[in-house]
């Protein structure tokens, strides 16, 4: 039985590293588009500190959970959260899976069908409460500076 940590593995296997990057928006840690990396395993999301795409090997080798920003160099990414809450038993969705996916399937697959009429292949990402819906729009694309303008950056304090 090896020793080594499982992040230290997934950090040297080559096809792993090779779709990771891919993610990030490059072929390797000095060409990604994304723009910054946190952790996504807090339990207080708003404690996360933003991390440059070079130091993902850390994110690995620690055992973290790495999520990338939305922030992009060279595209609009779009990420569509599909979930099941129920505020007076929040824990319902880990209970009784069946009946929640049950549910949800139906609009998940609704969801992909709508977005395949306009030419949208987007990742689908499965949670243990929902799914998520994660696609791109180059900045070359007729639509995209008329996504910037709808969007605004909070004034700097």
């Amino acid at each position: 039985m090896s020793s080594t940590l499982p992040g230290v593995a997934l950090a040297h296997n080559p096809v792993i590293r090779a779709r990771i990057l891919e993610y990030l928006g490059g072929s390797d840690l000095r060409a990604t588009t994304a723009v910054f990396l946190s952790r996504c395993d807090l339990a207080t999301p708003s404690a996360s500190e933003a991390r440059t795409p070079a130091e993902l090997d850390c994110f690995l080798e620690n055992n973290l959970d790495v999520g990338r920003s939305l922030w992009d160099r060279e595209s609009f990414l779009v990420h569509f959260d599909l979930d099941y809450f129920n505020f007076d038993f929040p824990a319902e969705a880990y209970y009784d899976r069946p009946r929640i996916f049950g549910f949800m399937g139906p609009v998940a697959d609704f969801m992909g069908e709508f977005l395949a009429e306009y030419g949208i292949r987007p990742l689908w990402l499965l949670t243990g409460r929902g799914y998520h819906f994660v696609w791109q729009f180059s900045q070359g694309a007729p639509f995209f500076r008329e996504l910037v303008d709808w969007g605004y950056l909070p004034p700097e304090t």
